[in-house]
């Protein structure tokens, strides 16, 4: 019995104690700045739950640059993700795993100045999937977006009161809908003036952006445009068509015709900003929905035109009334 009592009492108090034991501490340096340490840089603490990680804590670094979050709960808990502030911007650092046999772990957080002009951000490579379907043609595009700089870029408005601009996209306005491979992009982009454009910030280091969008089309012929958003060393348009023999672009062609598939790009350096590749497709299937609306439209109009001549011919017998034969001769006796 007094055996179960001390275990209980271990379970109760002591057990939260040192569940509760945890540390993070460390370092936070201005990479912009030859890395020198960041003083009076606030630390945000966050840690997952439920899918998303949320802020458990802040302080502010010492003179040196060093911070620390203590008293963390070493299960039920995590991973932590530690990071800094710097000019209203958030750089996240390495996610932090503690337990009973790690409870301490020790970080180096980086930050960097921010720059709104010039624009540093380039495309290492920019890749375009095209497939030609009955009524639409669908497109996909990744693009590695490199800041080989050591600022963050953080735009500049795109007119007096608007927000901040680093990033807007060159898609054709006719485009029906966009989906994005990470969400968290998608989230930052609006629709400005029938242009897709985001104000989030970019710091150094390369970022891979992905996204889809379909384009109606009910002609057999359609000319596709792009203009390039930044200065980009290679761009690698693929085309997946029934007739792929039937279609031109103004970009160099890197593989033949294959199994309905031919491959064009940028091969003579790299392409400047606002350059527009031009992709021109012929004989593309039309949707069935298509034929029938013209059915549907050519039937209309032959009910019309046989409801209008029945209208006229009675319109015509009212106006034109025969006589019979029996009031002309009683018209002879009178």
């Amino acid at each position: 019995m007094v055996f179960w009592t001390i275990f209980l009492g271990f379970v109760l108090f002591v057990r939260p104690l040192m569940a509760a034991e945890g540390m993070i501490e460390g370092v936070v340096l201005n990479a912009t700045r030859d890395r020198e340490v960041s003083s009076g840089t606030e630390v945000v603490l966050r840690a997952l739950f439920d899918g998303k990680f949320v802020s458990l804590a802040q302080t502010v670094t010492q003179s040196d640059g060093s911070f620390r979050f203590s008293g963390l709960p070493l299960e039920g808990t995590g991973p932590y993700l530690p990071g800094a502030n710097q000019d209203d911007v958030h750089f996240p650092g390495p996610r932090v795993e503690l337990t009973t046999n790690r409870p301490h772990a020790n970080v180096t957080l980086a930050v960097f100045d921010s720059v709104s002009h010039p624009n540093p951000l380039v495309i290492e490579n920019h890749e375009i999937v095209v497939r030609v379907e009955s009524g639409s043609i669908k497109v996909r595009e990744t693009m590695v977006i490199d800041n080989p700089s050591l600022h963050c870029y953080v735009g500049s408005p795109r007119h007096a009161g608007g927000g901040p601009v680093t990033l807007q996209l060159g898609i054709p306005i006719n485009f029906e809908r966009i989906t994005f491979d990470k969400e968290a992009f998608g989230r930052h982009f609006s629709l400005i003036n029938e242009k897709l454009v985001t104000g989030i910030p970019w710091p150094p280091g390369k970022r891979e952006l992905g996204f889809s969008y379909v384009i109606a089309n009910d002609q057999d012929n359609h000319t596709w445009q792009r203009r390039v958003d930044l200065p980009c060393s290679s761009v690698n348009v693929i085309v997946h068509a029934n007739h792929p023999d039937q279609l031109s672009c103004n970009l160099p062609v890197q593989s033949a015709a294959l199994d309905g598939k031919v491959s064009f790009a940028s091969l003579d350096g790299p392409l400047p900003a606002g350059y527009l590749v031009q992709l021109d497709l012929d004989s593309l299937p039309v949707s069935t929905m298509v034929y029938a609306r013209w059915t549907a439209s050519l039937i209309l109009f032959l009910l019309i035109v046989v409801v209008s001549s029945i209208s006229i011919r009675r319109r015509s017998k009212v106006a034109y009334p025969v006589k019979s034969h029996a009031t002309q001769t009683s018209g002879r006796v009178s």
